[in-house]
């Protein structure tokens, strides 16, 4: 039996108007991975807030190594040997890797003088030992979404990190950076480092867990080794009910009438003569493997880059979008991959965000905005769209992922927008509320709407899509017909030279 690393016992943890913790009992122990999951809004990140120093538990105890302790801030977690690597990579941009690495533990020689060649070294043989293809001196911006996890990584392990929390790691990565990765997490193990691993993709648990526990409602629903449950189990204690069919989809008419027209688009190198046609309550599908140009196609589409040639045309005319707001004028929507910097406006509130598309319509004479016909329209479309929040006046970014995304679904529902393109719609989202976007969808194009879905999981993009057009290196390879669209046909073509 191994040995126990952390006991965190009957925590509890309450805000204004909202029990986050509930008597919550979570353990880890030496050399493992414990798989914390659960939907948006379920506790996990409170928890994981009270271990790292961020918050301070109303009641419970906290037990590292066998003995109780305090975490009153971040330092005493660091101290304590915690870290914690999240989606959003802290690292600045400008410094080197070893810089980042030792960023606030700083070598220091002849008095107080930082010894930068001692960093290069010592980050160096920590980048080596993890076989990390990283140079030490490459400067952050250099790199990619994969090798800044590791140099974060790198940090903790310098630090003498013994518990590494991940989260959401794998949401930005390719399946080969991912791949390498899990790699690296099974060597910490060997070195009798712990890991609590977070994510929304479960299939990921069954490949990298030792134990997981779920959560629900700020309540722990359960803790099982990762051989005894599969993941219709895990669905049905995360959400307390059976999730029958995660793919669910109105059957629509699809009409013949084609609504957007892309003729022989163009930008550089990403995209290349690509041509496609969308239809009148049709999903079609964007494939293709990480860096294939799918992202760049909807953002030349939605005018936030230049295409250096090409058409687009809509309801049957030529049109010249030079910018979002002509995208948005022209009855265009993007739901982009990226919302936290792309969708939203983390500083204002989910009244504020979800209007700001259309703020016009709630203005009198175009000049003073009506709080009252704005908060009234924010209420209906939260309500609509289940967004779980203390108040309608909080602000975005303290709501979890999956309710941030369903904010941005409403913004654009205030709009008249008849295209609305889906980029990586369920990113960092549970299943349930999955669930509820899928839901969205299909309501959507049974109005008459038409969407473009981008999306790297197979299964969504397969189930979802009545054409897919695949894209590999920029240009178009195929356009899969409902009758042929598999993992495997989309994937042959996402690969083929």
């Amino acid at each position: 039996m191994k040995e126990k690393r952390l006991l965190m016992s009957n925590i509890c943890k309450i805000f204004p108007g909202v029990r986050a913790l509930d008597d919550v009992s979570f353990d880890l122990n030496k050399g493992e991975v414990h798989a914390l999951i659960g939907e948006n809004g379920a506790g996990k990140s409170t928890l994981i807030k009270i271990l790292t120093g961020l918050y301070q538990k109303d009641s419970g105890k906290v037990t590292l190594d066998g003995k109780e302790t305090n975490i009153d801030n971040v330092e005493d977690s660091t101290k304590l040997g915690i870290s914690a690597i999240y989606q959003e990579i802290d690292l600045i941009p400008s410094f080197s890797v070893a810089e980042n690495i030792f960023l606030g533990t700083e070598i220091t020689s002849f008095g107080s003088k930082i010894s930068r060649s001692k960093m290069l070294t010592e980050s160096q043989k920590m980048l080596d030992f993890m076989e990390a293809d990283i140079s030490a001196k490459t400067p952050a911006f250099q790199l990619s979404i994969g090798q800044q996890q590791e140099v974060m990584i790198a940090r903790a392990l310098i630090e003498k990190s013994k518990i590494i929390i991940m989260d959401e790691v794998t949401a930005p990565l390719s399946d080969a950076e991912k791949d390498r990765l899990f790699k690296i997490i099974e060597n910490l193990k060997k070195q009798d480092i712990s890991v609590i691993y977070i994510s929304h993709r479960l299939e990921e648990i069954f490949e990298i867990a030792d134990r997981v526990t779920v959560m629900r409602d700020g309540k722990k629903i359960g803790t099982h080794k990762i051989e005894e449950v599969d993941m219709d189990s895990l669905i049905q204690m995360m959400i307390g009910r059976s999730l029958e069919n995660r793919f669910t989809k109105i059957a629509v008419d699809i009409s013949d009438e084609v609504v957007l027209s892309v003729k022989d688009l163009n930008r550089g190198r990403r995209v290349r003569n690509v041509s496609f046609d969308l239809h009148k309550g049709e999903i079609l599908g964007l494939g293709g493997l990480v860096g294939a140009g799918r992202s760049e196609v909807a953002r030349l589409i939605f005018g936030i880059d230049k295409m250096d040639s090409g058409e687009i045309e809509l309801f049957g005319e030529k049109v010249n979008i030079k910018s979002s707001h002509d995208a948005v004028n022209a009855g265009i929507a993007l739901i982009p991959e990226e919302r936290r910097t792309e969708g939203l406006i983390l500083q204002m509130n989910l009244i504020e965000n979800t209007t700001l598309a259309n703020l016009l319509e709630y203005a009198w004479a175009k000049v003073v905005i009506n709080f009252k016909k704005e908060a009234t329209k924010a209420k209906e479309l939260s309500k609509a769209m289940s967004v779980k929040t203390p108040s309608l006046k909080q602000l975005v970014k303290k709501l979890s992922g999956g309710n941030q995304q369903k904010v941005v679904l409403a913004k654009w529902l205030c709009t008249n927008s008849k295209i609305f393109i889906f980029d990586e719609p369920t990113k960092g989202v549970d299943v349930g509320s999955k669930k509820e976007i899928y839901d969205l969808m299909g309501k959507l194009v049974s109005e008459g709407m038409s969407i473009i879905l981008i999306s790297s999981e197979l299964p969504e993009l397969v189930a979802l899509s009545d054409r897919v057009v695949v894209l590999n290196r920029g240009e178009v390879k195929g356009v899969l017909e409902k009758d042929e669209i598999s993992d495997e046909s989309v994937m042959y073509l996402a690969t083929s030279k």
